[in-house]
């Protein structure tokens, strides 16, 4: 015989548990999906094949240029491609190397040295020669090259073409009285040279900001001042561009972002800077610039922040970090820190767009054109995503 069951009724309090736990699993569930959709494009690396080796322990120096490897030894630089082929290569004798790198061209001069060596992706393109030593050279994405001579009474500041060709301007300036020179930079339409002085013997330390002007036939001497501005109490050490008409005073007690007239556009105040926030790429599509700060020093937490400002000085994004940055490398793609043996990768808007935990020793993780590469001691490693 059948036994009829009786139908069970679920009670009030049965189906409100039920109705929280569908609540509750379309939750996840939603919050999952926008997880998901948000890391959509995140990459995980991790060790590829290697493109060649070298040897750390003979202070070689690893970089990278567009879709090339550059290596620098001693005894010269040797270009690789992407595959780990020699693509071209250049003898030098080098035992204190500076290099500087923006966009695709890259400047090489020795410490106190009298000369810079200009380079891009097809190799050698120029070699500048000066009478004195070189205190400081920077290269713009055109391969222009501001340089500072130090002579025995003053300084000589002066522009040539990624050929090596004088520009037409110099500014020759004494420590008695015109304070002396700490930064230059050439701009990107080769107009004029800028250059950060620094006075120490006024009550108020404080820097002179000129824009000499720069005579493209470079058949005479031209010391023509546009503009000249005083940022007082604090020392410019650096000028970055972050599009071909907006350029960065960077100073010890603020950033200062201005126009190519010279007019202020925005006034940043300075962080306690860990590293000097430098956009090691093509400045026409940099359109930003990254700030790695520490509060060590300061009221503040005492904590890693990093900071991305727009063309106009604006926030687009602040993030702290619990754990110490120990490797921070910016471009045109964005920023790449480091914490140890993990590497994030960013982009220009803040967005995390790959992380690389190294089971090796690791020196530094660049963009390579479409890459990712990685440098240990003794390797040179493309990195292949694990998704």
């Amino acid at each position: 015989m059948r036994v009829k069951k009786d139908k069970k009724f679920l009670t009030g309090k049965e189906t409100t548990w039920i109705l929280l736990g569908v609540l509750v699993i379309c939750i996840v569930g939603v919050g999952i999906l926008q997880w998901a959709y948000v890391n959509k494009d995140l990459v995980k690396y991790e060790m590829g094949e290697t493109l060649f080796t070298h040897s750390e322990q003979k202070n070689e120096y690893i970089d990278v240029n567009h879709n090339q490897v550059i290596r620098l030894t001693q005894d010269g630089i040797t270009a690789y491609d992407l595959k780990g082929n020699e693509v071209w290569n250049n003898a030098l004798t080098l035992d204190k190397p500076i290099v500087k790198h923006k966009g695709d061209y890259f400047a090489i001069a020795n410490k106190d040295g009298k000369n810079v060596t200009i380079f891009n992706d097809k190799g050698k393109r120029g070699e500048v020669q000066v009478s004195n030593p070189i205190v400081y050279f920077a290269i713009n994405s055109n391969g222009d090259v501001a340089v500072i001579e130090k002579t025995e009474d003053g300084h000589i500041t002066s522009a040539y073409s990624s050929s090596g060709e004088w520009l037409g301007v110099k500014g020759i300036s004494y420590i008695k009285d015109a304070g002396f020179p700490i930064s230059a930079e050439v701009t990107p339409d080769r107009q004029l040279l800028l250059v950060s002085y620094v006075d120490l013997y006024n009550p108020v330390v404080s820097s002179a900001l000129n824009a000499l002007i720069i005579n493209k036939t470079g058949t005479e001497e031209v010391f023509n001042t546009k503009f000249g501005i005083e940022e007082k109490d604090n020392i410019v050490y650096e000028i970055e561009f972050v599009n071909s008409n907006t350029w960065v005073a960077i100073g010890d007690s603020r950033i200062t972002f201005y126009n190519m007239q010279g007019e202020k556009v925005k006034e940043v105040p300075n962080f306690y800077l860990k590293y000097t926030p430098y956009v090691d790429g093509e400045l026409r599509s940099s359109q930003y610039l990254p700030i790695l700060s520490t509060g060590k020093g300061t009221t503040a937490s005492g904590k890693d922040r990093l900071t991305l400002l727009d063309t106009s000085g604006e926030e687009i994004i602040s993030q702290e970090f619990e754990q110490s940055i120990t490797y921070f490398n910016a471009t045109d793609k964005g920023v790449i820190i480091g914490q140890g043996h993990l590497f994030t990768g960013y982009n220009k808007k803040g967005e995390v767009k790959f992380t690389f935990e190294a089971t090796q020793d690791v020196s530094k993780v660049l963009y390579a054109g479409n890459k990712v590469i990685a440098i240990t001691k003794n390797e040179v490693n493309i990195l292949k995503s694990m998704n």
